[in-house]
């Protein structure tokens, strides 16, 4: 029982250093294409480990014709890849999610100025929104680093 303690023991402390190391160099990158003739708006927010790793933040801006890819080095694929999410305006349109697919919870944003911060944190004239998941996938072999790409056509 003893050498089982110690084993276990050992055990979380590695475990604990490797995720920790990992984590320093993780990132999502998210690649947008936006074919449309109109601006693109995007917000992002996603689930961590635990509540103080939830994430929300915006606004990112596409322009029509171009493509841009953010990064989210407070993103880790392993952790998020279940809950990730964006939310997008432009052209008079909106891409929100549905309460029973996307996203349990609305998230908090701003509809005109920059935000960021936890999911549920209020913002002065904010409102609640859902957002649509992102499907993740995995570009590391440690399973930090995750990427998605959204094309928008006309």
């Amino acid at each position: 029982m003893k050498n089982f303690l110690k084993f276990v023991s050992v055990f979380c402390v590695l475990a604990a250093s490797l995720i920790f190391a990992s984590s320093s160099c993780a990132a999502v990158t998210i690649t947008i294409h936006n074919n449309r003739d109109h601006n693109l708006s995007f917000a992002f927010c996603w689930a961590g480990f635990d509540k103080p790793d939830d994430r929300r933040i915006g606004w990112y801006n596409v322009k029509a014709g171009e493509s841009k890819t953010f990064t989210f080095k407070d993103a880790q694929y392993a952790l998020t890849a279940q809950d990730f999410g964006y939310y997008a305006t432009g052209g008079g349109k909106v891409w929100a999610g549905k309460a029973d697919v996307d996203r349990p919870l609305p998230v908090i944003i701003h509809p005109k100025q920059a935000f960021k911060g936890s999911p549920d944190d209020p913002i002065d004239g904010g409102r609640k929104v859902y957002f649509r998941h992102i499907k993740l996938k995995e570009t590391s072999d440690d399973m930090v680093n995750g990427s998605a790409t959204l094309t928008f056509n006309p």
